[in-house]
């Protein structure tokens, strides 16, 4: 072997212990961010959920509501036919036509927040899917997209009225409504 011999395989040795150790320092890293920075798509449902009950609490403490439902329905005749606890005076319909069809909206104020109950009743039984979406304060619930309702779950009262939903401050705000409901 000359000088020559010695010096290359010197230089492959020194290159090959920087790789490992750079891999390993990587590695490391890795393992650090995984301990530090656990599943973000795990955290995100329940960062969303403690979120939402602190807007809630703050709404609840200081009594000034800032809570806003959103309904909407293709089935624009049932829109127009909701009630929404007390908010007749705070309630708008909001139209919308698109390539798809036309969709309505209805956005209600909750005056009193959610300090009590509030049932959602139509006039007659939808005849289209609905959903529902929660703001309070500058938070929503559901956080990703709206609240699809059941209609299995809706209750039918005399005189024809449906109770679709019973929003509180309860850890879905958004349920099933009850008997309780129906006027």
């Amino acid at each position: 072997m000359s000088d020559d011999d010695d010096i290359l395989m010197m230089s492959l040795t020194d290159a090959l212990t920087c790789v490992l150790a750079a891999s390993v320092a990587l590695f490391l890293i890795f393992v650090v961010f995984i301990k530090l920075v656990p599943s973000a798509a795990s955290s995100s449902g329940s960062s969303s959920m403690s979120r939402m009950r602190s807007a809630v609490a703050a709404d609840l403490k200081s009594g000034d509501s800032t809570a806003l439902l959103r309904i909407t329905s293709s089935d624009c005749s049932t829109i127009d036919g909701l009630t929404v606890g007390d908010t007749a005076d705070d309630s708008w319909v909001i139209r919308s036509s698109q390539i798809g069809g036309s969709y309505c909206a209805r956005l209600a104020r909750l005056r009193e927040g959610l300090i009590k109950p509030i049932y959602v009743i139509s006039s007659s039984m939808p005849g289209s899917a609905m959903s529902m979406h929660l703001e309070v304060g500058s938070e929503g619930w559901p956080q990703s997209s709206a609240f699809p309702l059941d209609p299995n779950r809706f209750v039918a009262c005399s005189g024809g009225r449906v109770v679709l939903a019973l929003i509180h401050n309860d850890d879905d705000y958004i349920t099933a409504p009850t008997n309780a409901g129906c006027p």
